[in-house]
């Protein structure tokens, strides 16, 4: 694959909205012309669902076409291609780090270092039992998620690297919780 390709394609947000949304107005048209009402309701709020998502799908699409471009046209390309390639994957692939950039798997963008303001770990539980657990930043007061990360502190000791090498690159990052 070339390596613009499979740039685009790593920073791209998810395929799954293209795939799920046709499948879900197909399976609400079915339900649409059901004989009861909420057979017919139940269609309608599938058939709206499936729409929304290839929606957002093209949408994420068309803006990633004007961030390729426009990084394009500032030169800035073809030294974001070397760096993703010559970058280290880390959390079984779901973050890229490079010497000046992050690349989050399916974020949608790239980051600096020096945008980073915060990182810290999640962990969400259900019932007093962890589901999920995410390496999270806030960038211009807005949290993102940079990567998902092992759960049951399996991967602490990378955490602790992927941390301390921020702290490298930022010094003035604030690692964990609190202001």
């Amino acid at each position: 694959m070339e390596p613009e390709k499979a740039f685009r394609k790593y920073i791209s947000e998810g395929y799954t909205s293209l795939y799920l949304g046709p499948i879900l107005v197909l399976l609400g048209g079915v339900m649409f012309v059901g004989e009861t009402i909420l057979t017919y309701l139940v269609g309608l709020f599938l058939i709206a669902m499936g729409v929304y998502m290839v929606y957002c799908w093209f949408r994420g699409k068309k803006q990633m076409d004007r961030q390729m471009e426009a990084w394009r046209n500032t030169g800035v390309l073809q030294s974001l291609l070397v760096e993703f390639q010559q970058s280290a994957p880390v959390f079984k692939d779901t973050l890229r780090l490079g010497q000046t950039h992050l690349f989050p798997k399916g974020a949608g963008k790239v980051l600096t270092y020096g945008e980073l303001t915060q990182v810290y770990q999640y962990v969400h539980k259900r019932n007093f039992v962890e589901d999920r657990r995410e390496l999270r930043a806030v960038v211009a007061g807005k949290e993102i998620t940079l990567a998902n990360l092992p759960l049951k502190g399996k991967g602490d000791e990378d955490l602790k690297k992927v941390l301390g090498f921020f702290l490298m690159k930022n010094p003035g990052i604030h690692v964990g919780y609190g202001k």
